[in-house]
């Protein structure tokens, strides 16, 4: 089993970097100043839907902004954590981005269709334009709106992602509480956020309370371990995640 996921981890890098060339011709550190995340991203006291141009603008080099070791380590804890990805199933993304993980899932298992929800349009513009490279975009829906406000239907995922989005809005319970609507009984569930976050400053503790309202949880660590720096620092991530099932 670890080979295979070994294996698997391999083609999802492979495929982030050709998605998301950018990965590997842009500075992290360049792309967030020329943001003005500072002001503009992650320390904005603006509303939520405000926040749309400023996501639309991270879109165009998501690649660099979402650093591939945390994306391929997310991925790793998808694969172990959640059990199954049902033939024919759906998967419900909110704050989805541009969608590569959901994206390499409906190539890659036995999925049927992936709804991504995010209020960026370049953002779902860029997944859309993946989906038509990869021949999956018949299976693709997206919707642009807030993902608290969208129209799916209640019961309608089989499988529920949340990844790093919802400590973006001091509103986060709202998120777990449409991930729970828009969930089956029994849905497979994984939802990570960076904790302590300037937007929402979610705690450990209140993430885990509020996540137990609405879902068995399975596991709950952090997405990367801490490292060892050169000076002798350790640096700890505070990205987060759970995985589970909704509750009946």
């Amino acid at each position: 089993m670890m080979n295979k996921i070994e294996t698997l981890l391999k083609n999802f890098s492979e495929f982030w970097l050709h998605f998301f060339p950018e990965a590997g011709t842009l500075d992290r550190q360049q792309v967030l100043t020329e943001l003005d995340d500072a002001d503009f991203g992650r320390d904005s006291t603006r509303p939520d839907c405000q926040l749309v141009s400023y996501q639309n603008c991270v879109a165009t080099v998501y690649g660099a902004y979402e650093q591939a070791r945390f994306q391929v380590a997310a991925m790793g804890h998808i694969l172990r954590s959640v059990r199954q990805f049902p033939a024919g199933g759906t998967l419900v993304s909110l704050g989805s981005g541009p969608g590569s993980y959901e994206l390499w899932l409906l190539l890659n298992s036995q999925l049927g269709k992936v709804i991504l929800v995010d209020h960026s349009s370049e953002m779902l513009a860029r997944a859309t334009s993946i989906a038509k490279e990869i021949g999956v975009a018949d299976r693709l829906q997206t919707i642009c709106t807030d993902a608290t406000q969208n129209s799916i239907p209640p019961h309608t995922a089989d499988v529920i992602f949340s990844i790093n989005a919802l400590h973006w809005s001091s509103g986060w319970r709202a998120w777990l509480r449409e991930a729970a609507r828009v969930g089956k009984p029994d849905a497979e569930v994984f939802i990570s956020c960076s904790l302590l976050h300037p937007r929402s400053n979610i705690t450990p503790d209140q993430f885990g309370q509020a996540t137990r309202e609405y879902f068995n949880i399975s596991k709950f660590d952090m997405v990367v371990p801490p490292r060892q720096m050169p000076d002798g620092q350790t640096a700890v991530s505070s990205r987060f995640f759970f995985a589970g099932t909704k509750k009946r």
